[in-house]
């Protein structure tokens, strides 16, 4: 699956942290998508628990950042050109995943399956080679199909974007971001035609400015180190204030108290479709205070079942992603409507218990892969494999419970060259 072979001895390892927030970023989506949940006062696809952003914000700067760590990185140790290729491989499996998603919705369709007529996605049966068409330029988007689109829109714009950081132009870079930003908000309306075009629930030209801050800060061109100290301690209290005056809004727009009318009028600046300006200030300050607490409150080797299941599904992120798609449209045909709040409970905790699935089935793959590579190394000497998906490196069963992290290789027999250990912790870096 990947681009070619890096560099055997300067591979970067995973960072356990990154597939922490991921695996958290899955479950409150798998609960936000769900219909009719018991906690959607709380958490829904427009507003989250901590204020007036999702888990959608939170991917979008995790995947910035993790690209900017891995293919700068790439670009600095094999050049610009293979770094190139690799980027264009990761969009290729990001397309053909997408295609997955709408050939199992659209089959579910067109053969009738019970209440998929909920799903608003006539387009199949009424025009199916308009649908088609649609599907394979990746212009129809519907409810939950906009990520991966747009994630491929802003990893085929990556090499330019760290060309120009490499140029000393991240000044430049991240002026025209802002008023690419400024000018969706205010000036641009894509199409969002439920039998055509339609460009879905997120404004790619509004969140390409989450991901450009996170490329930055992955590829190492902005750093909240290169802030004086004072300097960041007044940034920590600002971050604070607003977070809190925030939070205090979101509980009273959940209660229907007397701010939420006025929270409704201004409803565009909290717009989850074109990134509103008080949507992406809240989550700005909101991801700003992890980002400075997280280095002092993590311990290596000090970790819960919780937070290594967490990252056990945050590391196969592509088809636990996928998996929780498919999840939220079997909800949607299957569920009544509106289930009770029991019903609704029950199936938030199967939805998010099922995400166990898909990560299990990667692992047990990687597994049998890394045996097999075992066996290839005890005949002849050849390179360590190469996993895209997962990111750089030679395949690493990340820190998983023990059933799961076991690679499984046959006695006697080598392991493959820096394979994980069952039971050793992973250092802290970055994979895609």
């Amino acid at each position: 699956m990947g681009a070619g072979h890096p560099r055997g001895h300067e591979r970067a390892k995973r960072d356990p942290l990154i597939d922490v927030l991921r695996g958290v970023c899955f479950v409150f989506m798998t609960v936000d998508h769900l219909p009719g949940s018991p906690f959607a006062r709380f958490s829904n696809p427009n507003y989250g628990p901590f204020g007036f952003f999702t888990a959608a914000q939170g991917f979008v700067l995790i995947s910035g950042f993790v690209s900017g760590f891995v293919y700068e990185e790439s670009r600095v140790r094999d050049g610009f050109g293979a770094m190139t290729r690799r980027v264009f491989a990761r969009v290729r499996v990001l397309y053909v995943t997408q295609l997955v998603l709408y050939a199992t919705l659209a089959v579910a369709v067109v053969a009738g399956l019970p209440g998929v007529s909920g799903w608003n996605l006539d387009v199949y049966v009424h025009e199916p080679w308009k649908g088609v068409f649609l599907t394979a330029s990746l212009l129809y988007e519907p409810a939950y199909l906009g990520i991966l689109p747009m994630y491929c829109m802003f990893l085929l714009a990556t090499p330019f974007l760290i060309w120009q950081f490499a140029r000393g132009r991240l000044a430049y870079v991240l002026a025209a971001s802002a008023c690419v930003w400024i000018a969706a908000g205010l000036l641009v309306r894509l199409p969002a035609n439920p039998d055509g075009v339609d460009f879905g629930a997120f404004d790619p030209l509004s969140y390409q400015v989450v991901f450009v801050v996170g490329l930055a800060f992955g590829a190492k061109r902005l750093s909240l180190s290169q802030i004086p100290p004072r300097i960041r301690q007044w940034m920590v209290v600002g971050a604070a204030g607003v977070t809190t005056l925030f939070f205090a809004l979101r509980l009273d727009y959940a209660f229907d108290g007397p701010v939420k009318p006025m929270i409704d009028r201004f409803s565009m600046a909290f717009s989850v479709v074109q990134l509103g300006p008080l949507r992406l200030l809240d989550f700005a300050a909101f991801a700003f205070l992890p980002l400075m607490a997280v280095p002092r409150l993590i311990r290596p080797g000090r970790t819960t079942a919780a937070s290594r299941w967490l990252g056990f599904i945050g590391g196969h992120a592509l088809p636990v992603f996928a998996w929780s798609i498919l999840t939220t449209y079997a909800a949607m045909a299957l569920l009544p409507s509106p289930p009770n709040t029991l019903i609704g409970l029950a199936a938030a905790l199967v939805a998010v218990a099922s995400l166990t699935i898909p990560a299990t089935a990667r692992a047990a793959l990687l597994r049998r892969r890394a045996a097999g590579h075992a066996v290839a190394v005890a005949s002849r000497s050849v390179r360590p494999p190469f996993d895209e998906d997962l990111g750089q490196g030679p395949l690493v069963v990340h820190d998983a419970p023990p059933a799961v992290a076991r690679l499984g290789v046959p006695e006697g027999l080598p392991r493959p060259a820096r394979v994980t250990e069952p039971g050793k912790p992973i250092r802290s870096s970055v994979v895609e």
